[in-house]
């Protein structure tokens, strides 16, 4: 049940592992191997009792396995021991934090142990867990100190001379077949005192401030508090809140990897730097990472904008700035006037930074105040908004913006959809309890499946392709505010239960009738969803109406029976290594 030694996940806990051992035994599986220590060992085995073409088949299966390969070295079953004695220890982890510090081939204090820019681990965190771990480690002999950084005592890992020759052997064979050691995470080396110094800081994650430092190194560029957490200028998310960004800031310019580079406006800007008193190498280690990253980018696809923005951005109430450019680039991407609805409809614009109609809302409100969206005109009762880049600008900033969104592909429309028109999508807003995105994507899942359906085939998985609409009711709903859109007709009934047809209604502009028809025309030919067969709708009738059944999930079984092609007990129809489903 050690992951260290068995990749196996099936059973763990000790009690469950006897269990499992004893009946595998019973079957023949497994034979004993003498013990190690008080514990005995067990092989597994093809019984020799099977018959030829049995024992082949299984022996040829074993064959066909490529050689075991342990993420951690071999250990005597005596250290394992042990280290299963030591309260409060796992001993899996114990000896997956010896490989990493095996790997890693340099000394280590504690808080670098558990520091994820220094040591690629995971099975150990926090400073107290990390102290026992090494103090049980150290007593197996797996660990030797060497000296002193500050106060802190760093460790080694080593292979310990008290083991057989055999076992030194697997263990150091083990070592040299891992690849040089590597930081964790893009992120340049920094000197131990420099992580203990931030360690002992309060509120402050030695690992969390470095990663900062890099990002704000690799931009090259002095940057205020408000744009260190702004993922539209600093890719990072190591630290996020002007409070906890405020801290980090602090403590790194305590330690002199952050300069003071002026104002923006009232705000501080920060440059990162690699300290004049660190040592010759270890600047150099420092500036050698820097020079292998590539230029800066902006985090994510959006136009660059002026701090100016960026500061009256960050002092609107309830407005994450970053929401608000990614939002405004997708409208300037889209190239067309957009009302509210249609702003957070996923069918029409392609965003997620914001939702809900409030909200949308505000963020409109805020960016016409910056003049980056104008007015344009009315859909019914709603104002069309058209995303700009503004004149007022100066000429490096408007070129810069303009540069970004002709690089940019052509819009379309978010997902698989036929376009729809802006008095459809407002109808649908009005709708009671529907989200008009949902409700598109339902009528182009029915308009590709080209044939009419029951309300019940219309949330069957095996029939319908589509998951944007679940449940009885909310499928009944949906389909109503459709109808009534002409984006359903009636197409006779299957027993009480009414066919629902989808269509291009006949009462919308030619041109708009072109583009939905033509969309339908561009789509595959419908299949079932899934690997399933086709199954007469009173079938699937009958199944919906069964207490406690998912016709979808009744077809999925039969079809993988189907498959199976040979009688099964229910003990096998449940079992993953007998049937795939």
């Amino acid at each position: 049940i050690d992951s260290t030694v068995l990749d196996q996940s099936a059973v763990t806990g000790v009690s469950a592992a006897g269990r499992y051992v004893q009946a595998l035994r019973g079957q023949g599986l497994l034979v004993e191997r003498g013990k190690d220590g008080k514990a005995m060992r067990y092989e597994a085995v093809v019984p020799r009792g099977w018959s030829s073409p049995d024992q082949r088949a299984a022996a040829g299966w074993l064959d066909s396995q490529p050689p075991p390969v342990p993420s951690t070295p071999p250990v005597p079953a005596a250290v394992y021991e042990a280290l299963q004695r030591t309260a409060s220890v796992v001993p899996g982890r114990a000896v997956v934090l010896w490989a990493a510090m095996l790997r890693h081939r340099q000394p280590l204090t504690i808080a670098q142990v558990i520091d994820s820019t220094v040591l690629d681990q995971s099975a150990v965190t926090g400073t107290s867990a990390a102290g026992r771990y090494v103090k049980a480690l150290r007593r197996q002999g797996l660990l030797d100190e060497q000296g002193k950084d500050g106060q802190a005592v760093r460790y080694e890992a080593v292979v310990p001379k008290t083991w057989s020759s055999p076992d030194q052997q697997a263990a150091t064979d083990w070592l040299d077949r891992q690849p040089p050691p590597a930081p964790s995470g893009n992120i340049p080396p920094v000197p131990a005192a420099v992580h203990e110094a931030l360690q002992q800081t309060p509120g402050v994650a030695a690992g969390s401030a470095v990663v900062l430092w890099a990002a704000m190194l690799r931009h090259r560029q002095p940057l205020t508090t408000a744009q260190v957490i702004d993922s539209t200028v600093l890719d990072q998310s190591a630290v996020t809140g002007v409070s906890a960004a405020w801290r980090y800031v602090q403590a790194l310019r305590g330690q002199g990897l952050l300069d003071e580079q002026g104002k923006d406006g009232q705000a501080v800007r920060y440059q990162a730097v690699v300290p004049k008193t660190w040592s010759p190498p270890e600047r150099q280690a420092a500036t050698d990472w820097l020079d292998r990253q590539p230029p800066p980018a902006p985090s994510g696809n959006i136009p660059p904008v002026p701090e100016t923005v960026h500061e009256a951005l960050q002092q609107t109430p309830r407005v994450v700035p970053g929401s608000a450019v990614v939002l405004w680039a997708a409208m300037l991407r889209h190239r067309q006037p957009l009302t509210i609805a249609q702003v957070i409809d996923s069918t029409v614009l392609d965003q997620s930074a914001v939702t809900g109609v409030s909200a949308a809302e505000l963020y409109v409100q805020v960016l016409r105040g910056l003049g980056l969206l104008v007015e344009q005109g009315r859909d019914g009762q709603a104002v069309r908004y058209q995303a700009v880049v503004p004149p007022t600008w100066s000429e490096s900033e408007r070129r810069a913006a303009t540069g970004w969104l002709d690089r940019q592909p052509p819009p379309v429309p978010s997902g698989n959809i036929p376009p729809v028109p802006a008095a459809v999508h407002e109808a649908l807003q009005q709708a009671d309890k529907v989200v008009p995105g949902s409700a598109v994507v339902l009528w182009a899942a029915m308009l590709r499946h080209r044939q009419p359906l029951t309300i019940a085939e219309v949330i069957d998985s095996t029939v319908l392709d589509q998951s944007a609409v679940t449940g009885v009711k909310t499928a009944a709903r949906y389909v109503q505010v459709l109808r009534g859109q002409g984006l359903l007709v009636e197409r006779g009934k299957e027993g009480k239960a009414v066919r629902y047809q989808a269509v291009v209604p006949p009462t919308w502009p030619e041109s708009e009738r072109r583009a939905a028809t033509g969309w339908l025309d561009r789509q595959p030919p419908p299949v079932p969803s899934g690997n399933i067969p086709p199954v007469p709708a009173a079938v699937h009738e009958a199944l919906q109406q069964t207490p406690g059944v998912v016709p979808g999930s009744a077809v999925v079984l039969w079809a993988a029976m189907l498959r199976h092609r040979q009688p099964l007990t229910i003990a096998q129809v449940i079992d993953s290594t007998v049937l795939d489903q």
